[in-house]
């Protein structure tokens, strides 16, 4: 039973047990079943950029472009765009971009998640494609001129941020006809690379971690230290974390900030759910938190299926990417645990149900495949539970205190000799 629900692999994919718990609750009540499915989605676009104070805007629109999944298969279906970019431009700059991901507009003059641009050997160029992000700029720094106190020369600055380092970079557009980000489209750009270690360098340091930790005697030897130095694990996270604060620093100078990576959808998730998290004390509400990875991770498309391998056996497309998002998390609430109302627990509980399969919130790898697969009509919600009167409590900070500025940590709070093994999750999992 625990194979046939748990690993049914691809083709058996009904069988997951996320099916049969929804279906063993509405046997018990149907009302209980009916709440556990509200709200399937926490993040709604529109409440999101109304709250932002983003819309309702004559310069900004949401496009239906990509209401059946046409436009980029991997992306939600409304988009915010500048009201004078058309559908067809859209349509355009998604075909210049690596998986059609084309840059949409998020709040704190943030791109992402966005994919490397189709450049090829030739350095080739799209005409919309830099229409968009010129206009993406110049209409956010529009609104944020008018709104915000911040230095005027630093408006019109654009500072790139590619999450790889430059040898991969290259790497990708000799052996893939990819490229990077540049200052060819009229604006003034700055290319910043964060030098994050890939999902191949997470997955061999998660795999030597959880070696280390299982092994009962390493636990206790004179050499732990130095064992856990090999691993690279906190090194990683650390450079992951020196990332989103080197971004957070400028868009909070009022720079603007155009962030992404190979195919948008592993670092970039996670550095812009961070900088969200040092910048919008809204995202660090219990519920906010949710809206954030409803919002960044899926309905921007990571492949939890294919990264976390739930309902199937390991793939060479396993990385334990999420799971050092989380930790990172974990960093950031620890500096300022009074000012987030989650606390640790509710970390835990998210992190166990991204890789279980009890609810269909993290299962598929998108909007697009949820939607088609039904999930939100057969399968209870993961967000319903913990927001559920019941439970709510149990995943907030009783000591919170609301705080409406931005925490930004000093870079040496996320060195790594300031950081720590996150050993209630890890240990728990052995």
């Amino acid at each position: 039973a625990i194979r046939e629900h748990g690993q049914p692999g691809r083709r058996g994919f009904t069988r997951l047990y996320a099916f049969a718990h929804l279906q063993a609750l509405r046997r018990l009540s149907v009302a209980q079943a009916s709440a556990a499915q509200r709200p399937w989605f926490v993040w709604q676009i529109e409440q999101e950029f109304r709250r932002q104070g983003v819309l309702p805007s004559s310069l900004w629109r949401l496009s239906r472009a990509n209401l059946r999944y046409e436009l980029c298969a991997s992306y939600p279906a409304l988009l915010l765009v500048p009201a004078h970019i058309t559908d067809a431009q859209l349509l355009r700059s998604s075909a210049y971009r690596g998986k059609g991901r084309l840059p949409p507009s998020h709040q704190w003059r943030l791109g992402d998640p966005l994919a490397q641009p189709r450049a090829g050997l030739t350095g080739g160029r799209c005409a919309e494609d830099e229409l968009l992000v010129s206009s993406i700029l110049t209409t956010a720094g529009a609104r944020v001129s008018a709104s915000q106190l911040v230095d005027a020369d630093m408006l019109s600055h654009l500072t790139v941020v590619d999450a790889r380092d430059p040898a991969s970079a290259i790497a990708n557009r000799v052996f893939r006809g990819a490229g990077h980000e540049d200052a060819a489209g009229g604006y003034d750009a700055r290319l910043l690379f964060l030098g994050i270690p890939n999902m191949h360098a997470v997955s061999s340091a998660a795999n030597k971690l959880a070696s280390l930790l299982h092994d009962g005697r390493s636990l206790h030897s004179s050499s732990y230290l130095v064992q856990l130095h090999e691993t690279q694990w906190l090194q990683h996270l650390s450079a992951l974390l020196q990332g989103a604060r080197q971004m957070a620093e400028r868009v909070a100078m009022g720079e603007s900030v155009l962030l992404h990576c190979s195919d948008g959808w592993d670092r970039t998730p996670q550095l812009a759910s961070l900088v969200q998290l040092m910048l919008d004390p809204h995202f660090r509400t219990l519920r906010g938190f949710m809206e954030l990875l409803d919002r960044e991770w899926l309905s921007f498309g990571h492949q939890f299926h294919l990264r976390g391998s739930v309902g199937q056996s390991q793939s060479s497309g396993f990385s334990p990417i999420f799971l050092q998002f989380m930790d990172a998390c974990r960093t950031l609430r620890a500096l300022h645990a009074q000012h987030y109302e989650f606390n640790e627990e509710a970390l835990r509980e998210v992190l166990e149900h991204s890789m279980a399969a009890r609810f269909g919130t993290f299962l598929l790898d998108s909007e697009k495949a949820r939607i088609r697969h039904r999930l939100p009509e057969l399968t209870a919600s993961l967000w319903s539970s913990m927001l559920s009167e019941e439970r709510r409590s149990s995943f907030c900070n009783q000591h919170y205190h609301p705080c409406s500025t931005q925490l930004i940590p000093t870079a040496h709070a996320l060195s790594v000799c300031s950081l720590s093994v996150w050993t209630e999750a890890y240990l728990q999992q052995k």
